[in-house]
């Protein structure tokens, strides 16, 4: 028999310590009322000035919905991952970069046209204030959903981290889409998106492998 077969057997009945919610019920469950909260603390601290004016244009909801479709799909595979036996796991594993390829078209679709001077300042280290914005609302958010995590019995641990990474990065992205202003297609591409991607992806791959093993 071969290891990988030898594990599946072993890991088909385990259980956790404590039963893991169903994943659309934990991502609603838990997604739903972070980003109501998140929602709340951006509007009564400091949200951009043009708020309203901003939620008229569709740019600014497809920014919201990618954000937070890549913030519901990465708790489900969090809380699927956390399920000893479950089968179809790729196949989720893809939709939810299939949602992170999506946001990154938004993305770069909105740098196309820009001129050089604007493309210059986007790229302006006054933007990593956004991008500290991004990564503390995700940092926070990360942690609470990564002691909820920590209830089950990840198999993937290394995979449920990285995918808490993803979350991490959509609640952020929610938060400082209220937040900022800019509409500078670079800023947003590399503060917004690219530099929070890359920490809690590295950040939640530490925390997944050190923390959510068993």
């Amino acid at each position: 028999m071969k290891t990988d077969d030898l594990i599946s057997q072993l890991t088909k009945n385990l259980q956790p310590v404590r039963s893991p919610e169903k994943p659309l019920t934990f991502a609603l469950k838990w997604g739903v009322g972070s980003l109501v909260l998140i929602v709340l603390v951006i509007l009564s601290l400091r949200p951009r000035v043009d708020l309203m004016q901003s939620l008229q244009h569709f740019d600014t909801w497809a920014q919201l919905g990618a954000f937070s479709l890549l913030f519901f799909a990465s708790l489900g595979l969090v809380s699927w991952s956390s399920s000893p036996g479950k089968e179809g796991l790729k196949k989720y594993l893809k939709a939810v970069f299939a949602v992170l390829s999506l946001l990154a078209l938004i993305q770069v679709v909105r740098i196309l046209g820009l001129s050089e001077e604007l493309m210059s300042e986007g790229l302006s280290v006054l933007g990593s204030g956004c991008a500290m914005v991004a990564m503390s609302v995700g940092t926070v958010t990360g942690a609470f959903l990564t002691w909820k995590a920590r209830q089950g019995a990840s198999t993937h641990p290394l995979m449920s981290g990285l995918v808490l990474g993803l979350a991490a990065v959509g609640a952020g992205g929610v938060a400082i889409t209220l937040h900022c202003s800019s509409l500078n297609g670079m800023h947003i591409l590399v503060w917004h998106f690219l530099l929070p991607l890359i920490v809690m992806a590295i950040v939640g791959s530490f925390v997944g492998r050190k923390i959510l093993h068993w």
